[in-house]
């Protein structure tokens, strides 16, 4: 298979020929910008490869192409631009404060726990707690440091940036409905095995994990349509949702436990704009 070499962080990766330039960039580990989802609109994803001629000096001459769009045909060094990169610096409020790449506290072996999940676009933040407070601040009290996960969200290198990316990514193809749900899923497992692998608990004692995200997100975790939110009136073809057994959805947690989605107030007006009400104790 052709070797494809991505510089300047000189890494590569072997891929079939007729594989896109950006599959082999995730194939690399490298993230790119997607801001049109991979439709090859937005020019954001641009790549330079080396073009047919050489220059005054005998140096190669590279030229830009689309990554989304430029099929492998052979072994290939390319130079990716910074501004082809996602500028990603991932934070996560928790407990009324801004944390950024904090280390993790161990947390007491006793009680039954639960995990909450804030959905976003960008960034998935997965933090454990006791069901019994509902309170991060109960996990290692001592420290004060909640156990938390922080990941970019998947979708943003194979669906694109934003909601409206994603959402068309199902108008063309209804298979990219199950394609996202399957891609936040298979995170969201990585981050619970890392939770419990830190922290030293029983997976199978975690009973509950309740969500909130913007409409969008909570409907493609729940592997709900979300078509009907890409025009007037913007109506999600469900607001409240039942829960669900989190063996359902491939979770290794309790046998018995449960997904619990925070309602969408409207169309665009999503659980986490539920769930915040409720933290500020807004009824």
């Amino acid at each position: 298979m052709p070797q494809i070499r991505f510089f300047p962080m000189d890494r590569s990766t072997e891929v079939p020929v007729g594989t896109t330039l950006s599959e082999a960039a995730g194939a690399a580990g490298i993230s790119l910008r997607y801001d049109c989802g991979g439709s090859g609109t937005c020019g954001k994803c641009r790549i330079e490869i080396p073009g047919d001629r050489v220059g005054p000096d005998a140096q190669q001459v590279f030229r830009a192409v689309r990554a989304c769009q430029t099929i492998v045909e052979g072994d290939l060094v390319c130079r990716i631009p910074a501004d082809s990169l996602p500028a990603v610096r991932i934070q996560s409020v928790t407990d009324n404060r801004l944390r950024a790449g904090e280390p993790f506290a161990p947390v007491a072996a006793t009680g039954d726990y639960g995990l909450a999940l804030d959905i976003g676009t960008t960034t998935l933040a997965l933090q454990l707690f006791t069901p019994e407070l509902f309170t991060p601040g109960s996990i290692d009290p001592e420290s004060g440091i909640p156990g938390v996960v922080v990941r970019e969200n998947p979708q943003k290198r194979l669906f694109g940036d934003d909601i409206i990316a994603r959402i068309q990514k199902v108008c063309d193809d209804p298979a990219n409905l199950l394609a996202q749900q399957q891609v936040l899923l298979e995170t969201l497992r990585e981050m619970i095995a890392e939770l419990a692998h830190v922290h030293r608990i029983d997976r199978r004692r975690i009973m509950r994990l309740c969500v909130a995200g913007n409409s969008v997100m909570e409907l493609l975790l729940l592997g709900l349509d979300v078509v009907s939110l890409g025009s007037a009136p913007f109506e999600p073809v469900r607001r409240r949702f039942e829960p669900i057994p989190s063996r359902a959805l491939g979770l290794d947690l309790h046998p018995e436990a449960v997904l619990e989605a925070f309602p969408l107030i409207g169309g665009f007006v999503g659980g986490d704009l539920t769930a915040g009400s409720v933290a500020c104790g807004l009824t």
